[in-house]
């Protein structure tokens, strides 16, 4: 459905990104992660035919996106991060107009008008100026413009950023519903909605593909990392550095609450480290209340795939 290969983006000799090659399947949820200025939106441009590549090639369909960009863009539906909505327009007269500039014609224009309102939730406010909207509510007139023409295949830049948790949880359910009829591409920063979300997933770093397939199978390849959890009564930072050089952990996430500190330990080698380290901590006088290996999540293998360059601080959490 959609297939890079080898594509290269200079912005004025600075790579962004790098003989970058993956595929998105038909039928599939696809989620591009990476940190900020990994080349994520980069890449989404090109993929929608909005920006050229230096080099490489992109295929939706098997056309080339550079070669018959016309084509190309009649099977594509887009969300970029920023929205292009008109905010003087009426919710209803903005998606038939969005369908005229598609192509669509006569009878078409309305029905699929009423068709993405009813699929994304917008037919009571569809006589509402967009202007007016709430942001949770813009990006359902976002996305229902990306779907009006009928795309076989939707690009979503960032779909919930900035949205908050009823927004987020409606959003999630809109897009788990077009696997029922289109291609799915979307990045993200939310690695608890892509892992909700996503069958498959492309990793994302300083302009290279770091990890892309099947989620499944990408946690089959990192099966050999452990991610231990422990509670204890005391932790410094002089502990956590005697640790880091004493094991060989990606990361060590730290998180107080109240008087106690969680810890989630998130080890590189295949070594299975609950005994060391349960009497590592007896014996420096942690104070051990709680401790277990749990299984690894889409964010440890994130963190394993895109090295932290410094510890991450959690404020809060519950235990």
């Amino acid at each position: 459905m959609i297939r890079l290969n080898k594509v290269s983006k200079d912005y004025a000799g600075n790579p962004a990104l790098n003989a970058v090659s993956f595929c998105v399947n038909k039928g599939t949820i696809h989620g591009l992660l990476g940190p900020n200025g990994a080349g994520k939106s980069t890449a989404m441009k090109i993929i929608a035919g909005l920006i050229p590549a230096t080099s490489g090639v992109v295929y939706i369909n098997g056309v080339d996106v550079a070669r018959n960009p016309a084509l190309a863009r009649r099977a594509i539906g887009l969300l970029p991060e920023n929205p292009p909505l008109y905010s003087n327009m009426r919710v209803e007269n903005f998606l038939k107009f969005v369908a005229q500039i598609n192509g669509i014609k006569g009878k078409r224009i309305d029905a699929s008008a009423q068709e993405v309102m009813g699929r994304c939730g917008l037919l009571e406010v569809r006589r509402r100026a967009i202007g007016n909207l709430s942001k949770g509510y813009k990006q359902r007139v976002g996305i229902a413009q990306a779907l009006v023409a009928g795309p076989e295949v939707v690009i979503l830049d960032e779909p919930m950023v900035g949205l908050d948790p009823n927004a987020i949880a409606e959003i999630r359910a809109l897009i788990y519903d077009l696997k029922n009829s289109c291609t799915v591409l979307f990045s993200t920063h939310q690695l608890y909605e892509a892992n909700k979300l996503c069958s498959d997933i492309t990793i994302i770093n300083k302009g290279a593909i770091v990890q892309s397939g099947p989620i499944g199978e990408i946690h089959q390849t990192f099966r050999q990392h452990q991610v231990i959890w422990a509670e204890v009564l005391r932790w410094d930072e002089n502990i956590r550095q005697e640790f880091k050089r004493e094991f060989d952990f990606a990361d060590i996430e730290v998180a107080k609450v109240d008087n106690k500190f969680g810890l989630k330990f998130i080890a590189r080698g295949e070594l299975d480290l609950r005994d060391l380290l349960s009497n590592a901590l007896v014996q420096k006088g942690c104070g051990l209340l709680f401790f277990q290996e749990e299984k690894m999540d889409l964010e440890d293998i994130f963190k394993l795939a895109v090295p932290v360059e410094k510890k991450k601080v959690v404020d809060e959490r519950n235990f």
